[in-house]
């Protein structure tokens, strides 16, 4: 049942990626793939939990930029996930602790692990997909596929923490030349 499932989510995916493609001269499909466990965590858009988001609970993301050659309506966004997750889509900027802002879209799963967005992209702008899990026990692998015409690039978005060990990194190899100078 479960490799049933998969296979279905799989050849979904792949025939409405096609589709766009098909429907364009020149196409582009890039895929990545990630995993949410023990990844950052913030408030999704849209919890109903009935609770006030101070005691909402918080769900593990990863996000990526995304930026397109040709300004076009018809870019397809589909994940596949091992849980139950959502997706959101931002212009220009992704803030976790304000995840309102800059939102342009967002989809849940649709009962096979599955979500998709079709969005228009238009180059020289930045955009930001997140996939997150639905409830704070949604987390997992999950593969997320793009479509759509001219080139697509995507890449990972670096969390703050990255960059505070790069910040080290540097400030250590800085006392490490002074050192070995004197």
């Amino acid at each position: 049942m479960m490799q049933l499932t998969k296979l279905f989510r799989l050849a979904l995916t792949a025939a409405l990626l096609l589709a766009g493609a098909a429907q364009q001269a020149r196409a582009d499909i890039q895929t990545v793939t990630g995993d949410t466990t023990f990844a950052p965590t913030f408030l999704r858009p849209g919890y109903r939990g009935g609770e006030p988001p101070s005691y909402a609970p918080d769900v593990a993301y990863q996000a990526y930029n995304i930026s397109v050659t040709v300004d076009d309506w018809q870019y397809s966004l589909v994940t596949a996930c091992d849980f139950n997750c959502t997706a959101f889509f931002y212009k220009d900027s992704f803030d976790p602790k304000n995840p309102q802002k800059n939102i342009m879209d967002g989809a849940a799963d649709d009962g096979f692990n599955l979500t998709g967005l079709e969005e228009s992209m238009s180059p020289g702008h930045k955009y930001v997909l997140v996939i997150a899990g639905y409830y704070d026990y949604d987390w997992g692998a999950y593969s997320t596929t793009v479509g759509g015409p001219g080139e697509i690039h995507i890449s990972p978005v670096p969390e703050p923490s990255a960059y505070l060990t790069l910040l080290a990194g540097l400030a250590g190899l800085g006392l490490l030349a002074r050192r070995r100078r004197a």
